[in-house]
C-alpha cells in the first residue's frame, strides 16, 4: 500500500497545517517546469495524490483505517519473530494508529472542555450569588405521582401554583408547610432566574428546595461536568485523556443545558 505520509515526509500524527506546508514545499521542489530531477513528473504526481488524500480529513481517516486493516492482514504472516516481539510490534502499531486517528480532534476536545469549564463557573456564580426573592400567593395545590427517586422508586409530588404563574414542585413530605392562600417567598437565581427554593412568608425554617431545577439534587451533574472539563481542558497531559474528557464534557454539557 502506498505510504502517503512517507511521500509528504511527515509523521502520521502531523496536523493539517504541517501536511499543507509539506505539500507546498515539495510541490515547488518537484514541479516539472522548475525541477531538474529526472523523476520530477512522477514525484510531483505522487505528492499531489498524497495531499489529495491526507489534506482532506474524511479521506485521511479512511486511509488511516485502511492502514490498520492492512496491518491486521500482514500481522498473520509475521515469521521469524518471538511471540513477545510480535506483541510489541502489534501493540506499538495499534497505539500509533489510535493517536493518529484522534490527533486532529484533540485540540477541539480541549476547546470544548475549556468552554464547558467556563460554563460551570457561570452556573456556580449564578447559584452562589445572593438570590432574588419575591412574595407570591398560593392559589392552588395539586398532588401527583412523581418519578423522582426514593426508596420505593417513586414518590408523591406536590405542585404549588401561585398568583404570578409560578409552578413549584415539592416532595409530598413538605405538603403540610403550605396551604392555598398562603403567602410564600420564592427564591430565584439572579442570572438564569431559576427557581430554587420556596418558604412560608414570615416563617423562618420552612424553606424547601424546589424539584426539577438543575440547582437541586441534579447539581451533581454540574460538578461532574466541572471535573471532566477541568481535566480535559487544563490538566490531563495525554492526547487520549484530553480527547476522552472532551467527549464526556460535550455530553454532560448538553445534558445540563437540557436540565437548566
Amino acid at each position: 500500500m502506498i505510504d502517503y505520509y512517507n511521500i509528504l515526509q511527515v509523521d502520521r500524527e502531523a496536523s493539517q497545517e504541517v501536511i499543507k506546508a509539506a505539500y507546498k514545499r515539495l510541490a515547488v521542489e518537484y514541479h516539472p517546469d522548475k525541477s531538474d530531477h529526472p523523476e520530477a513528473t512522477q514525484k510531483f504526481q505522487e505528492i499531489c495524490q498524497a495531499y489529495h488524500v491526507l489534506g482532506h480529513e474524511g479521506k485521511r481517516l479512511m486511509y488511516d483505517l485502511s492502514l490498520i486493516e492492512t496491518f491486521q492482514l500482514k500481522k498473520n504472516y509475521l515469521n521469524g519473530e518471538s511471540d513477545e516481539e510480535k506483541r510489541r510490534i502489534i501493540s506499538s502499531f495499534g497505539k500509533r494508529s489510535y493517536q493518529e486517528l484522534i490527533a486532529d480532534y484533540v485540540k477541539y476536545a480541549r476547546y470544548i472542555s475549556r468552554i464547558a469549564f467556563i460554563f460551570c463557573l457561570f452556573l456556580f456564580l449564578d447559584y452562589y450569588m445572593p438570590h432574588q426573592k419575591s412574595i407570591e400567593k398560593i392559589i392552588f395545590i395539586e398532588r401527583e405521582d412523581g418519578i423522582y427517586g426514593s426508596s420505593s422508586g417513586r414518590e408523591l409530588i406536590v405542585t404549588l401554583y401561585t398568583d404570578q404563574n409560578t409552578v413549584l414542585r415539592l416532595p409530598d413530605d413538605d405538603y403540610d408547610f403550605f396551604n392555598a392562600g398562603d403567602e410564600v417567598v420564592v427564591s430565584r437565581t439572579r442570572i438564569t432566574d431559576s427557581t430554587i427554593a420556596v418558604a412560608r412568608a414570615f416563617r423562618p425554617g420552612t424553606s424547601v428546595n424546589v424539584r426539577g431545577s438543575i440547582y437541586g439534587p441534579k447539581i451533581i451533574m454540574v460538578f461532574a461536568l466541572a471535573f471532566c472539563a477541568l481535566m480535559g481542558g487544563f490538566i490531563y497531559p495525554t492526547a487520549h485523556g484530553t480527547f476522552s474528557f472532551g467527549v464526556a464534557s460535550t455530553f454532560l454539557m448538553i445534558t445540563v443545558l437540557i436540565l437548566l
